[in-house]
């Protein structure tokens, strides 16, 4: 479930990289990179620009998007909106004036499908990160003996 926090990009700021967060997120600047916010709200506000790949559970646009869009519960284009992409929710609003270049598939089963894979990505990442790798022990085992049998020649 989303939080009542949210944090503000700035319209002076520019940011190129993958954002991951738990909080909504207003992007007033510009933003170049993955958006994810798998249980958060995004808002592009109208003098926002994303150049990305967005994952969350509801984005609303005023502002532009170039990239792919989804949502596991809505996406609204507001009338200043313009995206050029795909999009991918369960629900869309579009607002007179809005423009879309792109697909649109509002197959509610393929938005929980890609956001349960999205949120499977993050906590593999998440391990990954935290844990060191493990070497299991019959492996080990079997690297110790192949290391130890000498080599003969005939």
């Amino acid at each position: 479930m989303a939080t009542t926090e949210r944090s503000l990009i700035g319209k002076n700021i520019i940011i190129t990289g993958d954002i991951s967060a738990t909080e909504d997120l207003v992007v007033e600047g510009r933003v170049t990179g993955k958006i994810q916010l798998n249980e958060s709200r995004l808002t592009v506000g109208e003098e926002g620009y994303a150049q990305s790949h967005i994952t969350a559970r509801e984005v609303v646009i005023c502002g532009r998007v170039d990239g792919q869009i989804h949502a596991s519960e809505r996406v609204e284009l507001r009338h200043t909106a313009v995206v050029t992409g795909d999009i991918v929710a369960p629900r869309l609003i579009i607002h007179q004036d809005a423009v879309v270049k792109g697909s649109v598939d509002l197959s509610p089963s393929i938005a929980i499908k890609q956001q349960k894979q999205a949120k499977k990505e993050a906590e593999l990442q998440a391990q990954m990160e935290i844990a060191p790798p493990r070497i299991e022990p019959a492996i080990a085992a079997a690297s110790q003996v192949a290391v130890a049998a000498p080599a003969y020649a005939s």
